[in-house]
C-alpha cells in the first residue's frame, strides 16, 4: 500500500503542487491574439518557422516618411530661421524714438508701427525684416537707420518630452540643429528611457492641419504632446544603426519629440516567480527570465516564446536560451508589453515531479522527527 501510494504521489504532486502558478496578465494583453505579424529576419533564434505574410509595410513607410522631409530639410539650406507668429523683437531707430520699442508678432504674422500700421515680418529672416522696415520708414524718415533685434523665439520651439531629464520646450538656436541636439538640450535619456522615440515632424502636422482660415500658417507657437500626437508619430528605434541615423536630421520648428519610457514585460510559465518586471536598459529575454528567479528544471529552453503586440497585430518569436548562453545565439531584446512563456518539456516533468515529492516527504519527515 505504502509502495502504491508513492508511486502515485509524483503524479498527484505534478497536477497539484509542481505546476508554477500563472502571472496575470495586463488587460491590454487579456484579449486574445487574432491576428500574426510576419516575423522579420533577425538574429534571434527560432527552433520552429512562422508563416508570413509579406514585409512590413508600416516601418518601411515610417522611413520614407522621414527620409523625404529630411531631403525637403537640407533642401532649404542653412540659412537663418525666418520669423513667425509670437516672437518678440527689438527695433532701435537713432532718427526717431517713436519708434523704438518691443514689438510681438501677432498670429497673422504682422506687427504695428507708429504711423507706418500694420508691417508683414512671418516669414521673414531678421536681416530681411529689418531691411523691410528700413524701406517703409523711408516714407517718413530721410534715411532711416534700423537695428532689430530678436529677444524672444516662440516660433523656434520645438517639445522635447517624455523620458528625458528636463521635459519642456526649447527653441532651436538654428537651423543647423539636429534632433539629437534637442534631446541633448533636454538633458538626455533617463535611466528608464527605452529606446524608442516618438518622432512627430513639424511638416505631418501641417499636412494634415493645412492653413487657417485669414491664411496664416498654423506655426506651432508652444509645442505641446496630445495624444493624436503620439499615435501619429514615427517611431526610431535608436538600437537599430540605420533607423538611429534619423536622430541626426535638422530640426525645425514645431517638431515634437517624445521619448517612451521602459515599462514592463510579462514573464509566464515554468519560471520560479512568474509575474510583471520592469524593463531595465537593455534587458533581454535571458535577463528577463533571471529576474524571475530563473527557469525551473522541468522548463523547454529551447522553445522560449515570445509574444510581441502592437497596432499592426502580433509576433510571435522563439529563443533558445541554452543557445544563448553558450554564445550560439543572439538574445532577443525586449519590448514594452512584451510576454514571456517559459514551456514545458515533457520529458523532464515526471523526474521533476519525482524530486519534488521526495524533497516534501524528507521535508515532512524532519518536521515531525523528535
Amino acid at each position: 500500500m505504502r509502495v502504491s501510494l508513492l508511486l502515485a504521489s509524483p503524479l498527484i504532486v505534478l497536477v497539484v503542487c509542481c505546476a508554477p502558478q500563472s502571472a496575470q496578465v495586463p488587460s491590454d494583453r487579456s484579449n486574445s491574439i487574432e491576428s500574426s505579424r510576419p516575423v522579420q529576419p533577425s538574429a534571434v533564434s527560432t527552433s520552429e518557422s512562422v508563416a508570413t505574410n509579406g514585409p512590413n509595410n508600416a516601418a518601411a513607410g515610417s522611413d520614407a516618411d522621414l527620409t523625404r522631409i529630411w531631403r525637403a530639410r537640407e533642401a532649404e539650406g542653412v540659412g537663418d530661421f525666418p520669423l513667425g507668429p509670437g516672437d518678440l523683437i527689438s527695433i532701435n531707430c537713432p532718427d526717431d524714438d517713436e519708434f523704438n520699442n518691443q514689438y510681438r508678432i501677432s498670429g497673422t504674422g504682422t506687427i504695428t508701427l507708429p504711423l507706418v500700421g500694420e508691417v508683414r515680418l512671418e516669414g521673414l529672416t531678421q536681416q530681411q525684416a529689418a531691411a523691410s522696415l528700413q524701406q517703409q520708414l523711408k516714407h517718413y524718415l530721410r534715411k532711416p537707420q534700423i537695428t532689430l533685434l530678436v529677444t524672444e523665439y516662440h516660433s523656434r520651439q520645438v517639445g522635447v518630452f517624455g523620458a528625458v531629464a528636463k521635459p519642456g520646450v526649447y527653441s532651436l538656436s538654428g537651423p543647423g540643429n539636429t534632433v539629437q541636439d534637442m534631446i541633448s538640450l533636454a538633458g538626455g535619456f533617463t535611466v528608464d528611457a527605452s529606446p524608442r522615440v516618438q518622432f512627430r515632424p513639424a511638416e505631418l502636422a501641417l499636412e494634415k492641419k493645412g492653413k487657417s482660415e485669414d491664411g496664416s500658417s498654423q506655426t506651432a507657437v508652444m509645442p505641446t504632446l496630445t495624444m493624436d500626437d503620439a499615435q501619429n508619430a514615427i517611431v526610431i528605434d535608436v538600437e537599430d544603426k540605420s533607423e538611429r541615423n534619423f536622430l541626426v536630421m535638422p530640426a525645425r520648428p514645431g517638431d515634437i519629440i517624445n521619448v517612451a519610457a521602459n515599462g514592463q514585460v510579462l514573464v509566464d510559465g515554468w519560471v520560479s516567480k512568474p509575474g510583471a518586471y520592469p524593463i531595465s536598459h537593455d534587458l533581454k529575454v535571458l535577463g528577463a527570465i533571471a529576474a524571475a528567479g530563473g527557469a525551473l528544471y522541468p522548463a523547454k529552453k529551447d522553445h522560449i516564446k515570445i509574444i510581441r503586440k502592437d497596432n499592426t497585430g502580433a509576433e510571435v518569436l522563439y529563443v533558445d536560451i541554452d543557445r544563448v548562453q553558450s554564445g550560439d545565439a543572439t538574445d532577443l531584446a525586449v519590448e514594452d508589453g512584451d510576454v514571456i512563456e517559459v514551456p514545458v518539456s515533457a520529458a523532464k516533468v515526471v523526474p521533476y515531479g519525482v524530486y519534488q515529492t521526495a524533497l516534501q516527504l524528507f521535508r515532512a519527515g524532519a518536521y515531525v522527527a523528535p
